[in-house]
């Protein structure tokens, strides 16, 4: 491969040359763009392309490596983060319904069954391992198996057998006493703390963050999309789900300080529409709070961001009823004006 901007051949060693020699002001997340846009001819990267990608990705479901054997390239994390696409976890990629349809034909065409648990040719294998090991070909038939897990069960929960089938073991669970589940889960819960208070600050927040990933993901609304694919078409590099400490803020504009969040009308009580002791609800939950501390909860939210050096804007639900594509892409343009002249 060879520099995009002095044609210089580059191995993995010194790629890191395109940085210093690309002498124009953009980011190097941009020039490392150019360097593999320069290396990739056949690839054409267009509106039409940035489109393709969401829908493969997003709407589709397909996986990076799908994507980069579609494209014929080797750089789809670059262009995810070019795009502000928020990629999958392994677990995440994993338990897709399209992945879950791919595994279950290569297992088909592999041995004969939608589970691999359920193919002859497994069961097959686990009986010869069985044998050799155990003397027969069903360890969980032996006695020994079956009078060491009676034993356990019975130590644990007084029964020989929990109700595990058709649902019966959520019946199971709430037919018991609030000791009961109290006393049985103690033992966790303090490994759970011991375990959490163990880890420094940075440990805990990283594990938040992955734990609220899935759920910011999925109540992210129309109007982040909408907004992020109008920057998408700008050619305006932004980041979905800008990680401050344990808060989480809907865009960061790349190459500068500047935070964009988008707010409901309702879930942020614009102060245009309701007063400060209205009651509104609480995503998730079913006790309302007033209109008043929502504002509080914001300005602490912003407050935090600043303390780190970013600057935070704001684009209402009700702007985004009124104002065309054009017109929001008006307003961002002023809003990293506003950034670049402070």
């Amino acid at each position: 491969m060879k520099c995009h901007n002095c044609f210089k051949e580059l191995n993995s060693y010194n790629v890191k040359h395109i940085y210093k020699c690309d002498k124009h002001s953009i980011s190097n997340q941009q020039k490392k763009l150019n360097f593999y846009l320069f290396n990739n001819k056949n690839f054409v990267w267009n509106d039409q392309t940035k489109k393709d990608i969401v829908r493969l990705y997003v709407d589709e479901q397909y996986s990076a490596r799908e994507i980069n054997e579609h494209f014929s390239i080797n750089f789809f994390d670059l262009l995810a983060s070019v795009l502000g696409i928020q990629t999958r976890t392994v677990s995440e990629a994993t338990s897709t319904k399209r992945n879950q349809t791919l595994k279950k034909k290569t297992n088909l065409l592999r041995y004969g069954s939608e589970n691999v648990s359920g193919s002859p040719v497994i069961k097959e294998k686990k009986k010869k391992t069985f044998l050799k090991h155990y003397g027969i070909d069903n360890i969980f038939a032996t006695e020994e198996f079956k009078n060491k897990r009676d034993s356990l069960m019975m130590e644990k929960y007084g029964v020989k057998a929990l109700p595990n089938r058709y649902g019966n073991m959520q019946k199971f669970w709430d037919s018991q006493s609030k000791e009961f589940k109290r006393e049985h889960m103690l033992p966790a819960l303090n490994q759970y703390k011991l375990n959490w208070y163990s880890k420094s600050e940075d440990e805990k927040i990283e594990i938040i963050q992955k734990r609220c990933h899935n759920l910011i993901k999925s109540s992210s609304s129309s109007l982040e999309t909408r907004l992020s694919e109008i920057l998408t078409v700008a050619n305006i590099e932004h980041t979905r789900q800008k990680w401050i400490k344990r808060k989480s803020y809907d865009f960061q504009i790349i190459g500068t300080n500047l935070i964009i969040e988008v707010n409901g009308n309702l879930w942020h009580a614009n102060p245009d529409i309701y007063k400060e002791n209205d009651l509104m609800p609480r995503f998730g939950q079913s006790e309302k709070i007033t209109a008043e501390e929502i504002w509080l909860n914001d300005f602490r939210k912003k407050a935090l961001a600043e303390e780190y050096g970013y600057k935070v804007e704001y684009i209402w639900e009700s702007d985004f009823n009124i104002l065309s594509d054009q017109e929001l892409l008006t307003v961002v343009l002023s809003m990293i004006g506003k950034e670049y002249e402070n």
